[in-house]
């Protein structure tokens, strides 16, 4: 499967994916990332992802949130096998 890029809206926390990935901020701007059950709301927390640094995800007992602070964000995203 191909590398797939995700818009991530500001302010907003975004479901990025429910199954294991690696994925990094492409841009100048971090992100902040959480695995959590469900939606999560209000301000942002977790952990924080800097631009072109790879992170990855284990899915665990949630999925995986994004949020972009002031500014939209894109990300490249990777399964993981």
């Amino acid at each position: 499967m191909a590398t797939s890029m995700i818009e991530i809206i500001k302010n907003t926390w975004t479901l990025v994916s429910t199954v294991s990935v690696s994925f990094q901020v492409i841009g100048k701007r971090e992100v902040y990332a959480v695995e959590a059950t469900s939606l999560p709301d209000g301000n942002p927390y977790g952990k924080i992802i800097s631009p072109r640094r790879g992170y990855g995800f284990s899915r665990l007992d949630g999925n995986l949130y994004v949020y972009s602070v002031d500014v939209p964000a894109n990300i490249a995203i990777d399964p993981v096998a």
